[in-house]
């Protein structure tokens, strides 16, 4: 099985762990925008809760690039009332990270900085682990495009 699927796996093993009802998309990236079940990677909802997720997986173990396009791109597929996420990680790591806009969610823990350029961002991930563990990072591309990274599971007993 192709590393990315197991990936999608993994999140839609984690969202039932914590009561969601989780589905993987099969050929979400292959088909393109068909219709709106194969827009994302993995979908799942728990009681008001709908998430809409687009999966991303390095084969790096130390860093990821992540492209402001992606969060764009999962937010105008997004329908109203779903929450769009990129859940992301590392190879060989264990925890999954989610990186949300910044308005959809009322944080008021500790928060670290970190900018990016207008249209990526290479995140390390011994910067991510450390600063999540203890709080969120703020995502803040040059041009516009304010999102939070947190661990997935912070995320979900915020919602």
């Amino acid at each position: 099985m192709k590393s990315w699927k197991k990936f999608e796996y993994k999140i839609k093993y984690f969202l039932e762990k914590q009561g969601f009802k989780a589905e993987r998309v099969p050929l979400s990236g292959a088909l393109g925008i068909v219709s709106s079940a194969l827009k994302s990677d993995v979908v799942a909802e728990k009681d008001n809760i709908k998430l809409r997720i687009d999966a991303k997986y390095t084969l790096s173990k130390d860093k990821i690039t992540l492209q402001k396009e992606t969060m764009e791109k999962i937010e105008e597929e997004a329908e109203e009332g779903e929450v769009p996420l990129v859940v992301f990680s590392f190879y060989n790591h264990r925890i999954l990270y989610a990186l949300i806009k910044k308005e959809l969610l009322n944080y008021q823990g500790k928060i670290h900085e970190r900018r990016a350029g207008r249209k990526f961002a290479t995140l390390k991930k011994e910067e991510i682990c450390k600063k999540t563990k203890e709080g969120a990072v703020l995502l803040s591309f040059k041009g516009g495009g304010e999102y939070l990274i947190l661990r997935l599971a912070k995320l979900i007993e915020m919602l």
